[in-house]
């Protein structure tokens, strides 16, 4: 049988099994059928995987003399005063709207890509399909901005790091003082983060990840009662702490947070369409090598930047 045969006939198998799964699922009382219908949908993907999809990687490099000229306004200076630049830096968080308009370029570029419906694969499994245009264009813009962040830590933030590391071996000392001071994060949770930076400085990624990651959604929810909102939500008779897309959504109706940086933090952490880490890990779903010091730096600038908002209390 030819590969792409065999593609054609797994994909269409899985999308007849999702159709059958919805049917038996709608009809209720058919648990055993349910089941057998999700195994066949994951074993229907996994052949799939092997011969339609590729992985298609590319590597970018930013001139060598660009990069020494950004990291000027970092060197010879106190690891106190990087951080404060970092907290401040526009360079390090992409621009949402900048890559809508590179996917709305696109769509103009390539109509029949844009119109061709989309499967959003996480593992053997797919978890969402988009066809409407309006969703493949957030869609698209979401893996534009997704792009843009990996180049900016593969290639700036990186960088910087590397130059604390040099000029400051003991920068870590540092950036719990400079957290510390912030007004937005609490003193028990530095009590906490401090383990994850301690465990980042060892270079133990696995554990300083899995302690940062939620420490930054404990960090917003937080954030919430320090500006007066909730932090919990109220439904079927239950009280529960908000989930981090929740709080997302919540603090992008707030004056003066930058809407670029929640972005940054919503496709990294939370939305299924782009990283989603902070639920992959939550689940159980990464393997060893998606514990990266890239990652892991990843979310240290998400603390640094937190630490440099105050919160301005207006009179009523």
């Amino acid at each position: 049988m030819e590969k792409s045969e065999l593609s054609q006939r797994d994909m269409v198998a899985t999308s007849f099994y999702e159709k059958a799964l919805q049917a038996y699922m709608d009809l209720g009382n058919f648990p055993e059928k349910v089941q057998e219908l999700k195994v066949k949908i994951q074993e229907t993907n996994e052949a799939a995987l092997k011969t339609e999809y590729e992985t298609i990687t590319a590597k970018v490099r930013l001139p060598r003399e660009e990069t020494d000229e950004y990291l000027r306004m970092y060197e010879g200076r106190e690891t106190i005063e990087i951080f404060k630049i970092m907290g401040l830096d526009m360079n390090l968080i992409p621009s949402y709207e900048k890559a809508q308009q590179e996917a709305i370029e696109l769509a103009k570029q390539s109509v029949f890509h844009h119109i061709a419906p989309l499967s959003l694969m996480k593992g053997n499994i797919s978890v969402k399909h988009i066809s409407e245009e309006g969703e493949k264009l957030e869609y698209e813009t979401i893996l534009n901005f997704q792009m843009r962040y990996r180049i900016i830590a593969s290639m700036l933030l990186s960088e910087i790091f590397t130059l604390l590391e040099k000029e400051h071996p003991k920068y870590i000392d540092s950036l719990t003082q400079y957290l510390s001071s912030s007004e937005i994060i609490d003193d028990k949770r530095i009590e906490i983060i401090q383990h994850g930076l301690r465990a980042y400085e060892k270079k133990e990624y696995v554990a300083a990840i899995h302690i940062l990651v939620f420490q930054i959604e404990g960090v917003l929810r937080d954030l919430l009662g320090k500006l007066g909102l909730s932090t919990f939500s109220y439904k079927n008779n239950e009280k529960r702490k908000r989930v981090l897309s929740d709080i997302l959504a919540t603090l992008s109706q707030i004056e003066g947070i930058d809407k670029d940086f929640l972005k940054f933090i919503e496709i990294f952490l939370s939305d299924i369409r782009g990283d989603n880490y902070r639920n992959e890990i939550a689940h159980g779903l990464l393997s060893l090598e998606d514990f990266t010091k890239e990652n892991a730096q990843l979310l240290l600038l998400v603390l640094i930047q937190l630490a440099s908002y105050s919160i301005d209390k207006k009179d009523k």
